[in-house]
């Protein structure tokens, strides 16, 4: 049977994550699958929602900028160590199907980019998840590559505009007419009727249902 991840258990992770070793937060985590907790659960019910509550703790002020840093980077680090696990964890096939993940240009790599990253592999998928992409050469990939899916993660509020541009520029451009493009940020999590205001097919709290969704809206396109 296995174990729910508590609130309290959460926030004691978060707050190892900026005060001790990374050595320290993993034997937290290790402690938590030797109680039964499977690595894809740590993946979305551990390390996303610590993510958030990092986030969460420097806007009331409790963390600086500096901790919140250090903290994701610690997170980043597990999420790196525990990969390999979380892959074998999973039903092993290839899907043949390609996916771009990017940062809005002039961002960077989120946490949740990453975790999205995460699940797509290990459902088969090849992805592509270059760092620093130009609005541009974004076009110009999905012009000469055929992806089945675009992911952007964004963390600016300031970006709806030009975001909604740029999904309609790589709808137009695609190799692939059925390209889906899915959005992830916080923003989303806030106002989810945005996603389809500036154009996008979908978005996704943690990753952990990314894949899920991509098949569903592929699936109701193959049948309009």
């Amino acid at each position: 049977k296995s174990k729910i991840i508590s609130a309290d258990e959460i926030s004691e992770f978060a707050r190892i994550t900026v005060q001790h070793d990374v050595s320290v937060a993993e034997a937290f985590v290790e402690a938590l699958v030797d109680q039964g907790v499977t690595i894809e659960q740590i993946f979305s019910k551990l390390f996303a929602p610590a993510a958030r509550l990092l986030g969460q703790l420097w806007e009331s002020d409790n963390f600086t900028f500096s901790d919140v840093t250090i903290g994701l980077s610690r997170i980043q680090q597990l999420i790196h160590e525990f990969s390999p696990f979380f892959e074998t964890e999973g039903e092993h096939k290839l899907c043949a199907r390609s996916g771009l993940l990017v940062p809005m240009p002039g961002e960077h790599h989120s946490l949740g980019l990453m975790m999205v990253e995460e699940f797509f592999r290990r459902a088969g998928w090849n992805i592509w998840s270059p760092s620093d992409l130009t609005d541009n050469q974004v076009i110009s990939a999905v012009k000469q590559e055929r992806f089945d899916m675009v992911g952007i993660s964004v963390t600016c509020e300031l970006q709806k505009e030009r975001m909604a541009v740029l999904i309609k520029s790589i709808k137009a451009a695609s190799r692939n007419r059925g390209i889906v493009v899915m959005v992830g940020g916080r923003i989303f999590n806030d106002e989810p009727s945005l996603v389809a205001k500036i154009g996008a097919d979908a978005t996704d709290r943690d990753g952990s249902n990314a894949v899920s969704r991509f098949e569903l809206i592929a699936d109701r396109s193959t049948h309009q």
